[in-house]
């Protein structure tokens, strides 16, 4: 089957929240800030309960020295710690801060491209910084050490896709801030050895022309297809061997290394038919997921609340969650229709949709049946959780979860004894 008709139709005009502007969240009463991610990352505070801290501050230095320091995102009074769970960061315990103040960072009236700046510098700017790449969560100096190690990666595409309706913080950021988007995306470059950079974009012929008019011709690389997931976002030319980094991400770096101010805020799109007022959020980092619905207008009988689009989100029901890095959506529906499981009936969509050409139901069949020794062949490692066979699946299975259960447990079978 031809790959390029992979992937199930998808629309490229944005929801309403598209079309606003980024909305600053000032009036934050506490934000949860994370000493540890599990068994990941952890922080020892230098910080005391009853201390006040200023916003850009260091709360905490990472035991790993390849880790960044926990820095505050707004000026209070640290009022002690929390345990909480998250569903996509596993167990955290968190500094606790009452905030007074929230001030989002600025940029220069005419910004310019930073000069006599070195690889060193920017990396050692952007450790300090703190920043995170939305993209995949992780440490933006750690993927360009990585990418300068190999020195294998001919083109950095700063990734503003985006190809779920619903979503378009990185489509907000870009036109708000296209310039040091630009300019952090060259210095990203800059400190990883990458000769080309690039800006993918994916959106409607008219929004797309509009924002291209802020770049260099050689800037912007449109994307056109009109189907989910994205598996094409490289120019030709470095088809299969490009680096990707957020676009948040990129606007941090060109402020830590313009004035050293640190990453302290994140834009989230806040939308879904439960809000009276779709948005696209400027908050900082810690911020319950309950105050942004707020400042949104929620409506109180959400049915559906998804951290993440709308086919690869995680379903939440602890609205007192912390907005972290990484997280850049908020969806809330109000009732679903309950949509009743039932079993294979062998349509073959899944496989269809599939963008990486692997047979969701067979690999589900085999796992459920406890057949592990068969799986290898299917490679269910390869999932990278885009969720569109589960989405196309007429019998309403979790083909993605389970195609993500059979990838970790290949060769070992778990079985429940009970509490003998």
């Amino acid at each position: 089957m031809n790959s390029a008709k992979r992937g199930i139709p998808m629309l490229l005009d944005k929801g309403v929240a598209a079309a606003k502007p980024i909305v600053v969240l000032g009036d934050v009463k506490r934000v949860y800030l994370p000493l540890s991610y599990g068994d990941q990352r952890r922080c020892r505070p230098v910080v005391k309960d009853f201390d006040t801290v200023m916003a850009g501050s260091v709360l905490a230095e990472p035991i790993d020295l390849d880790d960044v320091p926990l820095i505050s995102s707004v000026t209070g009074v640290v009022a002690g710690m929390s345990e909480m769970f998250h569903p996509l960061y596993g167990q955290l315990t968190c500094s606790a801060i009452d905030a007074m103040l929230f001030e989002s960072p600025t940029d220069p009236v005419t910004p310019t491209m930073p000069e006599d700046v070195d690889a060193d510098t920017i990396m050692k700017c952007c450790k300090q910084a703190g920043i995170v790449d939305e993209l995949d969560g992780v440490q933006l100096h750690l993927k360009l050490a990585d990418w300068a190690a190999t020195g294998t990666t001919p083109c950095l595409i700063a990734d503003a896709t985006e190809p779920e309706p619903f979503q378009s913080s990185a489509y907000a950021v870009l036109r708000a801030h296209s310039k040091p988007v630009q300019f952090g995306l060259r210095l990203a470059a800059l400190a990883a050895g990458i000769p080309a950079t690039r800006i993918a974009l994916q959106t409607s012929y008219s929004r797309g022309r509009k924002l291209a008019e802020r770049f260099d011709p050689n800037d912007i690389h449109s994307i056109r297809r009109r189907r989910y997931p994205l598996f094409d976002k490289e120019p030709a030319e470095y088809r299969g061997q490009c680096g990707f980094i957020g676009v948040q991400a990129c606007l941090a770096l060109y402020r830590a290394v313009t004035d050293g101010t640190p990453q302290t805020s994140t834009v989230i799109t806040v939308t879904g038919d439960a809000i009276d007022e779709p948005r696209n959020l400027l908050v900082p980092f810690g911020t319950p997921i309950e105050a942004a619905l707020q400042a949104c207008g929620v409506d109180k009988t959400v049915g559906l609340l998804l951290l993440g689009d709308a086919l690869s989100g995680v379903e939440i029901t602890d609205r007192s969650l912390p907005i972290l890095p990484g997280m850049t959506c908020l969806l809330a529906f109000s009732d679903p229709i309950k949509k009743r499981m039932r079993s294979c009936i062998g349509c073959g969509q899944c496989a269809a949709v599939c963008h990486k050409g692997l047979l969701p139901y067979e690999i589900a069949r085999r796992y459920e049946n406890l057949q592990y020794e068969r799986l290898s062949a299917l490679e269910p490692q390869e999932c990278d959780a885009c969720a569109a066979c589960s989405a196309v699946c007429p019998a309403h299975r979790p083909l993605v979860q389970t195609v993500q259960q059979a990838a970790h447990s290949m060769g070992t079978i778990f079985v429940d004894w009970g509490d003998e």
